[in-house]
């Protein structure tokens, strides 16, 4: 019964309508939670967020609906997705040692939007990168929003912000963000 269930869900969503498209991913969220859940702890959950919902959504349009299992298959292809790009980047590799997990750094004493501010004026990122980079990690908002709203694939947005990281990195590194001299450190 709950695959026949599904099997109408999906073939209204795959109709062009949106609203059976949102109404199939809100059906699947408790699976989407715990899937997400599954893929351990990250600095960037977001990313992977969006790319297990990208990929939810991309098997909704083209998965096979004959066999059993219909909504887990789908959150299935979504979970695959997510852990290709946690797999393929190293970044989100945890170390664990008598079952803690390393934390994230701690922020530097400075405001990040005045980091990216310094970041642009010396010409380091441009502002459409400081925007990515601002919207993305500091207002936790998806990286598949920002690149549809941008035009573009998620894997696009992703390694402009990443390049764009590496060079504000550098930059940090080498003192080239610093607050000015007659602006006192907090």
């Amino acid at each position: 019964m709950r695959d026949e269930v599904w099997r109408e869900l999906v073939a209204a969503a795959r109709s062009g309508q949106p609203a059976w498209v949102v109404a199939a991913a809100g059906m699947a969220l408790p699976g989407l939670r715990r899937a997400a859940t599954s893929l351990g702890p990250t600095r960037d959950s977001a990313d992977l967020d969006a790319e297990l919902l990208t990929g939810f959504l991309q098997a909704l349009r083209t998965a096979d609906l004959t066999g059993p299992y219909v909504c887990g298959r789908l959150i299935a292809a979504g979970r695959r997705a997510a852990l290709r790009l946690r797999d393929a980047d190293v970044r989100h590799a945890c170390v664990s040692r008598n079952g803690f997990w390393s934390a994230p750094p701690a922020r530097p004493w400075d405001h990040p939007d005045l980091v990216l501010v310094r970041a642009v004026t010396a010409g380091v990122i441009t502002a459409g990168e400081a925007a990515l980079i601002g919207s993305t990690r500091l207002e936790q908002v998806p990286l598949a929003t920002i690149a549809a709203d941008a035009g573009i694939s998620v894997a696009a947005a992703r390694q402009r912000r990443h390049r764009a990281e590496r060079r504000l990195a550098a930059a940090i590194a080498c003192g080239d963000t610093s607050p000015p001299a007659s602006v006192p450190a907090r």
